[in-house]
């Protein structure tokens, strides 16, 4: 069982790593985005819990229990935030372009911008879950014989001002009050983990046949 959720945790971590991104650059039809919304939101939740596994195969903390529950939960969030989004977009857009005619289209903005932050919140809420859950995974690579202190201090570091600057900013999202996004950056880290759990599987493999023996 074990060995099977690391297996699937790394396909998953890959899959999130990719399937992000091409919601923000590829141009897709309403149905097609939320699918691979949903593909996202699914796949960072089987991500963490994979990953969990194979880090606890070295040492099993609550810190690590935290944080992969932490990004079960980032995962949901991000879900639904992508979904209040998709769905808000669709309505308001052609409401707007109805108002543009009728000359209420300052009202109309003015109703889509307030609706507007609720997906602003769930966004936040996103990125505070799956920064807490990165550094407290990060803190746990540190002395991870497949990981080690570069990739815990740089999760750490990273997840840290995610956090922070969410905070500062809150109820906007950093990038909308002119600070820079942290996120990519951590998306970016968290493709390197999925890369390093696919080149960990065979130690996986030995320390589960070790530990059987």
């Amino acid at each position: 069982m074990i060995r099977t959720w690391i297996r699937l945790g790394a396909v998953s971590g890959i899959v999130a790593s990719l399937s992000y991104p091409t919601l923000i650059l590829v141009p897709l039809p309403l149905p097609a985005v939320a699918a691979v919304a949903a593909l996202f939101g699914m796949s960072l939740g089987i991500a963490a819990v994979g990953g969990y596994q194979l880090i606890a195969l070295n040492r099993r903390t609550v810190t690590l229990q935290i944080g992969a529950a932490s990004n079960v939960i980032a995962g949901v969030m991000v879900l639904c935030m992508l979904f209040i989004q998709l769905s808000v977009n669709a309505t308001m857009e052609p409401l707007l372009a109805a108002a543009q005619v009728d000359g209420t289209e300052e009202v109309t903005r003015l109703i889509w911008a307030v609706v507007d932050q609720v997906q602003l919140a769930f966004d936040v809420v996103w990125d505070m879950y799956i920064s807490i859950g990165t550094l407290l995974i990060a803190w746990n690579l540190r002395r991870h014989p497949r990981f080690g202190p570069a990739f815990g201090w740089s999760g750490i570091l990273l997840a840290a001002l995610l956090l922070t600057l969410n905070l500062v900013t809150f109820p906007t999202p950093p990038d909308q009050a002119g600070l820079i996004d942290i996120g990519p950056f951590v998306g970016l880290w968290a493709f390197a983990m999925a890369i390093q759990v696919v080149r960990s599987l065979k130690w996986a493999d030995e320390v589960l046949e070790h530990q059987n023996a």
